[in-house]
């Protein structure tokens, strides 16, 4: 039995370092070589995905300057006060930054995201129309989740909804930043550079300018980390009483995750696997309840949101489109680029008359014949997945420019969106990127022996959402969290490069005056 759990966790490490390994390395040669460049929605409202090649030689000399300011701080052994007080300082500025930003770009809600504003307003006056046959929520009503929160915002805050919205996205990017340095912490100790991994994350421009998207996406992963976070302490805390508070307070917070965005499964199914990896590892049977309970409740609030809504409107919460119309999708070559959006899952709902059993057969066969596609066409597979998943990892900013509106008074936001000032910080995510994917890279070359399915957790999750984003609907804007969960690896990767190269320098000096002091 001792040989079997050995075994089954040796064979997780490897498989999540092996897939984490080859999947970062071909980011990173990747983005060596090639950007992924979308032109803001002012410019193309279509998403359409342009490709370009790099300039090796200027990306070599960003990384080569990033590498050598590194070093020389190190080197001289700038010491700081107080970390801790500094990383603070850096996340309140940063925060400030953000809702300075939100008031500059003046950004206006869109597509999707306007559908669920407007419908909350309109729930607010006992119009329920959204959700009639054909309408958005019942096509979509996994979105009531974010509507039910959008309306509760409403009635608090009138017309200032949007702004109270934007300025809890500033609020959900900064308790994030911060819980993931606080879990680096605890799962690394001495081996993190909790402040390098603050500079990194603050350097991240894109999150800043997704605290203007009002759609959900920032406060969801907000939650989900801060359930990792309580889990992480449900997991290593001995206290029993602390332990099932820690335990109620992660699979709570999860549950609201999914309740907002539906893409929080990929964390609910990491948390699920972990705690699966835990027991097998200490073997505490508080790890099954916990995997029990998540799975028994992590749904419950967007049902208690789709019964409340039921009643108060008298009309019955459809399905709405079945999730195997979007990996369908997600295998087509349409217009915008391999992959996304091309209508054919709402097309084809309406065709079948809203049956989910004909449209699923329909899907089914559907997905059939672009597996069959690929099989006798190897080159056409390998061109399709490649674009696919450079259109998603490979653009710098994410989609983020993408995302704004033409609605700026302010001269600078105004140049973000579509001037001079957009090309360049193109430019700068562009080397921001390259240098995220090396660090990582060099976290898991420099820590190979290091790596536990502790240190490995939020490779998981990133390996969760690269797999999933191969076969579903793709948007730039859906792969933005997981590089976000590639920075604190990035600092460690470099931190460990910094003192490798210190050291050899130091080591070469000491032979030099050694030398000397022979001859002498």
């Amino acid at each position: 039995m001792e040989k079997l759990r050995n075994f089954v966790l040796k064979f997780y490490d490897k498989i999540i370092y092996l897939f984490s390994f080859f999947i970062i390395l071909f980011l990173t040669v990747n983005s060596f070589f090639f950007t992924a460049y979308m032109p803001s929605i002012v410019e193309n409202r279509s998403e359409y995905t342009y490709y370009y090649s790099d300039n090796i030689f200027l990306t070599i000399m960003a990384l080569l300057l990033f590498i050598f300011s590194g070093v020389l701080i190190k080197k001289l052994k700038i010491k700081l006060s107080d970390n801790k007080k500094i990383i603070k300082y850096l996340l309140v500025l940063t925060g400030i930054v953000s809702i300075i930003w939100i008031f500059m770009a003046n950004t206006s809600v869109i597509y999707d995201s306007l559908e669920c504003f407007q419908a909350a307003k309109d729930f607010l006056k006992g119009d329920y129309s959204f959700l009639n046959t054909g309408e958005y929520l019942y096509l979509y009503p996994y979105q009531l989740g974010l509507v039910f929160f959008e309306q509760c915002l409403y009635k608090l805050f009138g017309v200032n909804t949007l702004l109270v919205f934007q300025i809890l996205n500033c609020i959900s990017m900064i308790v994030t930043l911060f819980l993931i340095i606080k879990i680096f912490d605890m799962l690394f100790k001495k081996e993190n550079n909790s402040l390098l991994m603050c500079i990194l994350s603050c350097l991240f421009l894109s999150y800043t300018f997704y605290c203007s998207f009002v759609y959900g996406n920032l406060i969801s992963f907000c939650l989900s980390v801060v359930s990792i976070y309580y889990f992480i302490l449900f997991c290593k805390n001995d206290c029993m009483w602390k332990k099932v508070v820690f335990l109620i307070l992660s699979i709570l917070f999860i549950s609201f995750s999914y309740c907002i965005k539906s893409t929080a499964l990929i964390t609910i199914i990491s948390l699920l696997i972990i705690s699966f990896i835990h027991f097998i590892s200490k073997r505490k049977k508080i790890n099954l309840i916990y995997m029990l309970l998540l799975v028994l409740s992590f749904s419950l609030p967007i049902k208690i949101i789709y019964s409340y809504y039921e009643k108060v409107s008298g009309i019955e919460i459809n399905s709405g489109i079945p999730m195997i119309g979007w990996v369908a999708m997600g295998l087509h070559d349409s217009k915008r680029g391999e992959g996304w959006y091309d209508a054919s899952t709402v097309d084809n709902y309406e065709k079948v008359n809203y049956d989910s059993k004909k449209f699923s057969d329909l899907s089914l066969k559907d997905i059939k014949d672009s597996i069959s596609k690929f099989k006798s066409k190897p080159k056409y597979t390998i061109k399709f997945f490649y674009k696919k998943i450079s259109s998603q990892w490979n653009n710098p900013t994410f989609q983020s420019l993408w995302k704004l509106t033409d609605t700026a008074q302010n001269r600078i936001a105004r140049s973000i969106v579509k001037g001079k000032l957009h090309d360049l910080v193109y430019v700068y995510s562009n080397y921001f990127q390259v240098i995220i994917y090396l660090g990582s890279l060099l976290f898991l070359i420099l820590y190979r022996e290091k790596c536990d399915y502790w240190k490995m957790y939020f490779l998981l999750i990133f390996i969760g959402g690269f797999v999933f984003y191969c076969f579903w609907e793709a948007k730039a804007q859906y792969t933005f969290q997981f590089f976000v969960l590639l920075i604190p690896y990035a600092s460690i990767g470099y931190n460990k490069l910094f003192d490798i190269i210190l050291k050899k320098v130091d080591n070469k000096r000491y032979d030099i005056f050694q030398r000397k002091k022979e001859i002498d």
